[in-house]
Parts: C-alpha cells; structure tokens; sequence
C-alpha cells in the first residue's frame, strides 16, 4: 500500500518557527511587562499589570489557525497536484471536498489575511512597549548613578503626570531603599522586551509564509477549476459531433 505524500518541508518550517515564536513571545512578554509593573508600582504605587490570561488565549488561537492552515495548505497543494492517494483520501476525503469549493477557500484565505494584520499590531505594540520600557530605564539609570545618601522630589516636577496615572496619594520620592529596587542589574529587562520583539517578528514571517500559500492555492485551485471546465466542454462538443457523424452515416446507409 502506498504511504501518504510528504507534507511541504517550507511549511513544516514554517509551522515549527511560527509556534516558537509565538509560544517564546507569550512567554518572554509576559516575563517583561511584570517585571516593568512592578517597577512602575514601586516608583508611582499604581499596582501590576498582569497579561497572562490574555497572553494564554493569544498562544491558544495562534496555535488552532497556523496548525489549521498548515493542514488547509497541505490538503489544497495535494488536491490540485493531483497527489492524493487511497490511503490519504480516506482519512481527509471531507476536507478534500471542502477545500475544493472557491468560497471556502476565499474565506480562508482572508481570515489569514486577518490573523497576519492583528499579529503585526501586536508586533507593533510590542515596539512601543520596548521604546517605552527603554526610556525609561535609561532615565531611572541616570538617576541611580546620581543617588548616593541624598533623595530626589518629583511631586514639584510631574503633578499632571501622577494625577493621570493614579488618584492616590503617591510617595514619588526616590531614595536608596528605591534604588536597590530599580537600579539593580538582574532588574533590567530591556533584553526581555528585545527578545520578546524578535520572538514575535518570527512569529509574523511564519503567517506570512502561510498567508502566500493561501494566496497561491486560491489561486491555483481556480485556474484548476476553470480548466476542468474547459475539458468538460470540450468533452461535450467531441461527444455532440460524434453523435451527429453517427446520425448523418445512418442516414446515408438508409
């Protein structure tokens, strides 16, 4: 019996790269805007920030729509080349039939079109947060490099600054004991926030390997569609033109 054909190396790729980075960039922004949290409460009191269940439904539909349309992409390249054979029509004879309908496949491949534009807001985001989260380290540095037994007043500087961010009364002294909270090394995660970007840029070149091949099966599956059309047609005129030959002889021999 004959194995079923080798699903494309480009999107097992593609699919193996697109999970890393996805499950990489939950992870390590997740890890990045708690420890940033944590600093801005500590500086402001304004409490943390927590993302993990959003963070968890993110890597949960990232993961249901590539593996999705890693299938959709193998199963379409398969049907249009013609490759599949006993062994895998039995098992995907249903989705077979499905990705051979034009509508199904332009709703798939807009839905990846989708996925790809929410995933580079995301990306986006994640760059604004990166900015962010360097300027102000870079600031709260400067000031640790500046703090030695003496404190430094805000309350005078940003008082329209603390009243959008928290009604409460804040202590935006910064002394030593906030120092050792803010200034030490192990507390930077400017690395986590780079790393977190790439992870998602990753991410992104993995749906839009698949959103090409969406693109191209649509289209190819339409060209296909339209040829077998044609064949049929001309399969009809051979098939009326014999008939008539057949007539016309029978005629002659009467």
């Amino acid at each position: 019996m004959k194995l079923p054909p080798c699903p494309p190396v480009a999107s097992l790729v593609a699919l193996i790269i697109s999970l890393i980075g996805c499950f990489g960039y939950c992870f390590l922004f997740n890890r990045a805007v708690d420890g940033f949290s944590t600093q801005l409460d500590t500086l402001l009191s304004i409490g943390r920030i927590h993302l993990i269940l959003f963070l968890h439904l993110v890597a949960l539909f990232f993961t249901l729509f590539v593996v999705f349309f890693y299938v959709v992409g193998v199963v379409t390249t398969k049907t249009v080349n013609g490759k599949l054979n006993s062994a895998t029509n039995c098992c995907c004879r249903w989705l077979s039939f499905l990705l051979g309908n034009q509508l199904a496949m332009a709703i798939i491949t807009v839905t990846s079109y989708g996925l790809v534009i929410a995933w580079a807001l995301l990306l986006c985001f994640t760059a604004i947060m990166m900015g962010l989260y360097i300027i102000f380290i870079g600031a709260t540095y400067s000031f640790c490099a500046l703090i030695d037994n003496q404190c430094f007043d805000f309350t005078v500087l940003m008082p329209a600054i603390i009243n959008m961010v928290t009604n409460k009364n804040v202590d935006v002294t910064f002394c030593q004991e906030k120092k050792e909270a803010l200034c030490s090394a192990k507390y930077n995660f400017s690395g986590t926030f780079v790393l977190a970007f790439i992870m998602c840029l990753i991410a992104l070149i993995g749906l839009v390997h698949f959103l090409m091949c969406m693109v191209a099966n649509f289209t190819r599956l339409r060209q296909h569609q339209m040829r077998s059309k044609g064949h049929d047609y001309e399969t009809d005129d051979v098939g009326g033109n014999s008939m008539a030959m057949n007539v016309r002889m029978a005629k002659e021999d009467i």
